[in-house]
């Protein structure tokens, strides 16, 4: 590891390719380089990497801001020769050690992602292990790991990331994209159409096949990849993506295959296996499953069985189901060995990837033939009262239940008040089962992660995380008798939960109408929002609440740590006892009550009444 210091000219400077900071704006270089005139000169020396393609230069890696001001200082002050006619530089000739320099050096300044994540790699494909590209950047290893994880996005990705047309998530997806093509393809379409994570992580799913697909989860990765399957593994969640599905659906049918030969052996008189779901099976139709003989369970155990089976299933724990289960597989018996000859055996995977059997299975007209030679032809075959009555088909049998649903909604349309009732009852259920009224209500997240400083007034539906119960004649009638005004209630606080976020004109419309005011039920705290951000981010909020505000506290603001000052801003926000001791003018605590940060105040925005828009609902 060697360096020096030395004392160059400016024109002996460049800015190195491996200084991550490409471009700053004209106003940043003006301001440095009138810090570094008022300030007499550079306070910290740049670092540079003499770098054998550049022999008569060298290659500042850390300090390319300070080298942008001294530049801009140059071209307006060609006099100061003592400030820009020799620059202090700590000089390497080792790569390693200039890589280590860009990269810790500019960590200093909350580096872009994209930047950091150029360094890394540059880092990597030199042969740095994570674990010293760590030590050195004085980061952690996960986090060199994350950013190596991106490292080989095509550079459109990190160029598209640095421009902030797409955010990290969303590169973190494109990970998962097949080949460069694919990748650009998918960031088109980010760009585009504003796509977020879970858009680019759906259309991977349309393009492949997940790892959660039954064809995936009964063949197994492992044999998928032995064949020579291509894969990708989400390196930022369990995602996988499968991208040759031929060579999936070709192992699963051998896979299955083989189960069904094995299956053979079991003495069945027939096995049939299906690539699909069971119902699709067109044999099925003309087959009937019947009974295996059925086994005496121990005194005890039916006992237990009885009793496990007296009231509603979900009412059980998690090992009460098990036993139940376990109780009933054993009391349903099994197949003896002349059943099996004379019935089949049909195998299947289910959506879990599990392969399920349906056995004892036998054809119809046999079965009816064997039936009616058992009775004698003198008396004629016995059949129920189900087997005499033709049987309809599917389509029929929905159809027939469409007319009937139509009649009831017909008839429910003459009695406007019990659908009322009716809406606000199920709606005052959310979880609940066999549910009257079609509705699927949704749960749009209104619950931050932190809910310090977060007003909670009781209204709002919550979720109480209950297994669900039925809907009931009792209770629904013990819902009418409160009465109309108690039903409107529940309709207003159950609909209201339901707005989701949005921008659309509609929605700046009904902000207009319920007259949203976030600060009466969130106000910013040190915990929820200031200590969650960057220095920048509480300079501009102090600036915009102290604009032409002079004083010591004012002028010691600079200096202080980042955590000061998001304490600082939280005990303004929350504590009149401070406000009155920085002596704020009304206009000041005005400002601060009505305060939000932009992300809320554009999803709060008031719309202007539409021209024509009656006021006594605007009023309302």
């Amino acid at each position: 590891m060697t360096q020096t210091l030395k004392t160059l000219p400016l024109s002996a400077l460049y800015l190195h390719d491996l200084n991550p900071r490409k471009a700053t704006s004209p106003e940043d270089e003006a301001a440095m380089a009138e810090s570094i005139r008022t300030g007499n000169g550079l306070i910290y020396n740049l670092a540079g990497f003499d770098d054998p393609a550049h022999p008569d230069q060298v290659g500042i890696v850390d300090g390319g801001r300070r080298l942008r001001g001294l530049l801009a200082l140059t071209a307006s002050h060609p006099d100061l020769t003592d400030i820009h006619g020799a620059i202090a530089v700590n000089v390497t000739d080792d790569l390693e050690l200039a890589m280590a320099w860009a990269v810790t050096g500019n960590n200093q300044l909350a580096q872009e992602p994209a930047d950091e994540i150029r360094a890394y790699g540059r880092m990597n494909k030199q042969g740095m292990p994570i674990t010293v590209i760590a030590a050195q950047c004085a980061v952690t290893e996960a986090q060199v790991k994350r950013r190596l994880a991106l490292a080989n996005l095509p550079n459109q990705v990190l160029d598209a990331l640095k421009d902030r047309k797409i955010n990290l998530s969303v590169a973190q997806a494109l990970t998962n994209a097949q080949g460069k093509t694919k990748t650009l393809e998918y960031l088109a379409a980010c760009i585009e159409n504003d796509w977020n994570q879970h858009q680019v992580e759906r259309a991977l799913k349309d393009d492949n096949v997940s790892g959660n697909d039954r064809r995936v989860l009964f063949v197994g990765l492992e044999a998928y990849e032995a064949a020579g399957g291509a894969l990708t593994r989400d390196l930022f969640s369990d995602a996988t993506y499968l991208h040759d599905e031929e060579k999936l659906e070709w192992l699963f049918a051998e896979k299955l295959h083989q189960v069904a030969k094995d299956a053979e052996g079991e003495g069945w008189a027939f096995v049939w296996f299906t690539d699909g779901p069971a119902y699709d099976d067109e044999r099925l139709a003309k087959t009937e499953q019947t009974d295996p003989t059925p086994a005496t369970l121990p005194e005890a155990d039916q006992a237990e069985l009885d009793q496990l089976n007296e009231g509603y299933r979900w009412n059980l724990d998690d090992t009460q189901r098990t036993r139940l289960k376990e109780l009933e597989t054993r009391a349903r018996g099994d197949y003896t060995d002349e059943q099996r000859a004379s019935t089949g055996l049909l195998l299947y995977v289910d959506n879990a990837g599990a392969l399920q059997r349906k056995e004892g299975l036998r054809d119809k007209a046999a079965a009816n033939t064997d039936q009616e030679d058992d009775n004698g032809a003198d008396n004629g075959p016995i059949t129920s009262a189900k087997e005499d009555t033709p049987s309809l088909s599917e389509t029929l049998r929905t159809d027939l239940a469409a007319i009937a649903l139509r009649a009831r909604q017909t008839a429910a349309m003459d009695r406007p008040e019990l659908m009322l009732d009716l809406l606000a009852y199920q709606l005052s259920q959310p979880r609940s089962f066999g549910k009257t009224l079609a509705l699927d209500l949704g749960h749009p997240t209104n619950t931050p992660s932190i809910d310090d400083g977060l007003l909670e007034d009781g209204r709002l539906p919550q979720d109480s995380g209950e297994m669900p119960g039925r809907m009931a004649t009792d209770a629904f009638l013990a819902f009418q008798a409160q009465g109309k005004k108690h039903r409107n209630r529940i309709l207003t606080e159950a609909i209201a939960r339901q707005i989701n976020q949005g921008a659309n004109d509609i929605d700046q419309h009904l902000n207009r109408l319920t007259d949203v005011t976030v600060r009466k039920i969130w106000t910013p705290t040190t915990k929820n929002f200031f200590g969650r951000m960057r220095g920048p981010h509480l300079d501009a909020i102090w600036a915009e609440i102290f604009a032409g505000h002079d004083d010591d506290r004012d002028a010691a603001w600079p200096s202080l740590k980042v955590k000061d000052k998001a304490r600082e801003l939280g005990d303004l926000f929350n504590n009149s006892e401070v406000q009155e001791a920085y002596g704020l003018s009304r206009a000041q605590i005005a400002t601060i009550d009505a305060w939000t940060p932009q992300e809320i105040a554009l999803a709060t925005k008031h719309e202007a009444a539409p021209v024509g828009a009656p006021e006594d609902i605007a009023a309302e």
